[in-house]
């Protein structure tokens, strides 16, 4: 369809048409210019490079193999069958033959028996059946001469079918060393590759024929379909057969009903004038054999698009193709290759995240900022990505239930990461997934927490006040409304009154959503304020007066000039949270956990303890999810924290 389409086009007031040599018009130019241009629209570069391991000579022009076990069986023509030891595929070693009737040109092994057709000097056909008990002295067992040049065989049961140069012949291969022949259907067009499935044996030739065998001794034409191009060999798989177009291609024909096949597709490959391919189905793919690339890998996952995914870069006379696990066997004209199909025969996934390293740089105490992070799935089957956890204090990604990738497919992950100490801070991201590799790829996160004083936030809190001014957003009266309250706020903290600061700040938060309900200011104008203000007044309550100098005071382990109770980390927090407070003096302590109807639920701990900032950990394993309090009392002061437990 795509090649009519394109003619069409191209003969149609195009260019080519005005091609002429005199008054005639050069055909021969425009077929050159018609085959280029199919090329270039049909053909698609292989995805993957297929890679040989190693290859053997023999003596031989060799036709076709057949693999069983550790051991490659070759019809090499005059040389009869040659039997190569494939063990280690890196190592191919030939150690047997038989000698045969003058030509072997196809084989196929069953149960322990070569069965392999071809044809004699008169041009009569032979099928030959090879008992390969001991593959290094395979035994000829019998040797059938047949009415005409034989071109495939296959073999089910008690029949071996063979395709001659006027149709099928059905042999009974009972006893195998006197087969007989018992039901012939001649065909119109000479027959080529054969391939029985059920009840049904497939001839490709000029097109496909579909003959009826549950009668083996009376086979009768179920259907023919005829194709653009001559057929050569065919391979059934399920409701489809795949077949080898005799110079270009595979043609895909639905045989869902094999008295009524269709055509559904056609996958170009590189257009070939010296060499009949041949082909083998597993999974999802098609290996088709083919003179410019030796191997050709068709992905059929969807029959109706089957299109090339990997192809070697040898250039030869190949033939036959036979697969033994993740290794593809092809006959050539001197010998055998094997070249290496794992990442078609055992698809795996394969991890890739976008960053080896998540750099956060500085980032101030107390805020939080996020980065993406991707995971793709650089594999042929789906990545199943399983868990993904972070170490250190102070990074956390979000990750619910487990997910699925499929191939070429990525997703986007957030890490965050939120200081609650200063200096450099590390950690890792965890990512488990089924990649048999790389079940488990680490992302080194680093960040530096900056603690930036109360004042320097307030100040800075004036600088966009006045930037809101100098837009024309504020008028000056407003301005300087905002402006004393930040600057009252900075002496009431400067003569420690931290209580009447809190009260300013506050102020300002009114203030400012007075002009957001008036609309004097856009919300992404005053939100930002609001927010910095509270962020400010949350630092005040939590570090009290030590929050207004450097707070490296409390981690370098001097003494803390109040008491107070820190918000635990992380919260929410899914079985441990960590609960820091600090104590001005040695006194009794209590630290408790309450629901939130004030029941008590765990008495952490209720004892003496010394001066200074310290923590404790916080276990609710066996707690069910919900909001609790943390209750610190000590020296005569109680502090309240909310803590959210999810599960």
């Amino acid at each position: 369809m795509r090649r009519r389409i394109l003619i069409s086009i191209l003969t149609r007031g195009s260019p080519i048409t005005k091609i002429q040599r005199g008054n005639k018009l050069n055909y021969r130019f425009v077929f050159i210019l018609l085959f280029i241009a199919l090329n270039l629209v049909t053909s698609r570069a292989p995805a993957q490079e297929i890679l040989e391991v190693d290859y053997i000579n023999t003596p031989g022009i060799e036709y076709d193999v057949a693999v069983c076990g550790n051991h490659a069986y070759v019809a090499s023509g005059t040389r009869g069958l040659r039997v190569v030891d494939i063990s280690n595929p890196e190592y191919p070693d030939e150690v047997g033959f038989c000698d045969m009737p003058p030509f072997a040109q196809r084989v196929v092994v069953v149960d322990g028996y070569a069965y392999v057709t071809g044809h004699t000097m008169n041009g009569r056909g032979h099928l030959s059946v090879i008992d390969i008990s001991n593959p290094e002295q395979p035994l000829l067992l019998s040797n059938s001469e047949l009415q005409y040049g034989c071109r495939d065989v296959d073999v089910v049961g008690n029949y071996a079918y063979v395709s001659d140069a006027h149709g099928l012949l059905v042999i009974d291969i009972s006893d195998r060393e006197q087969p007989q022949l018992v039901g012939v259907r001649w065909t119109p067009i000479y027959p080529r590759g054969i391939a029985v499935s059920g009840d049904y044996a497939y001839l490709a030739g000029g097109g496909l024929y579909v003959i009826d065998i549950v009668d083996p001794e009376r086979p009768r034409v179920a259907a023919l379909l005829f194709t653009e191009r001559p057929t050569l060999n065919v391979e059934v798989e399920g409701d489809y057969a795949y077949v080898t177009d005799l110079r270009s291609g595979l043609r895909v024909i639905d045989i869902a009903d094999p008295e009524s096949p269709i055509e559904v597709d056609f996958c170009e490959t590189q257009y070939d004038t010296r060499h009949y391919p041949d082909l083998v189905v597993a999974g999802n793919y098609v290996y088709m054999s083919n003179f410019f690339s030796s191997l050709y890998v068709i992905d059929i996952s969807v029959p109706e698009d089957p299109h090339v995914e990997g192809a070697s870069s040898y250039n030869g006379v190949s033939r036959g193709v036979d697969l033994t696990g993740n290794y593809a066997c092809v006959s050539f004209n001197a010998g055998l290759r094997i070249f290496d199909v794992a990442y078609f025969t055992n698809p795996q996934p394969e991890i890739a995240v976008s960053h080896e390293i998540l750099e956060f740089g500085e980032v101030e105490f107390g805020r939080c900022v996020g980065l993406p992070l991707t995971i793709t799935n650089n594999g042929i089957s789906n990545l199943t990505v399983y868990d993904i956890s972070t170490t250190g204090d102070y990074f956390t990604v979000s990750f619910g239930d487990e997910f699925i990738l499929p191939q070429d497919a990525n997703q986007i992950i957030y890490v965050t990461f939120a200081p609650r100490a200063t200096g450099d801070l590390n950690g890792q991201l965890v990512i488990s997934s089924d990649d048999p590799v790389n079940p488990e790829v680490t992302v080194d996160l680093t960040g530096t927490g900056v603690w930036i004083p109360v004042v320097d936030l307030l100040e800075r809190l004036i600088s966009d006040v006045s930037a809101l001014g100098a837009s024309g957003s504020l008028n000056r009266g407003q301005v300087i409304a905002l402006t004393v309250k930040l600057e009252h706020a900075i002496t009431k903290l400067n003569r420690g009154q931290l209580r009447p600061a809190i009260s300013q700040i506050n102020a300002l938060i009114t203030q400012v959503t007075d002009f957001l309900i008036d609309e004097v200011l856009a919300v992404e104008q005053g939100q930002p304020l609001i927010d910095e203000a509270r962020f400010v007044t949350e630092i005040l309550i939590e570090f009290g007066l030590d929050s207004f100098g450097d707070i490296n005071a409390l981690s370098n382990n001097e003494m803390p000039s109040h008491n107070f109770l820190t918000p635990a980390y992380p919260n929410p927090f899914n079985s441990t949270t960590t609960i820091t407070y600090a104590l001005r003096v040695a006194s009794p302590v209590s630290l408790k956990l309450y629901d939130l109807s004030g029941r008590l639920i765990q008495t952490l701990f209720e004892e003496k303890r010394q001066a200074g900032v310290q923590t404790t950990i916080l276990s609710a394993a066996e707690l069910p999810s919900g909001l609790y309090f943390v209750r610190l009392s000590a020296s005569g002061y109680v502090f309240r924290r909310k803590v959210m437990l999810v599960r």
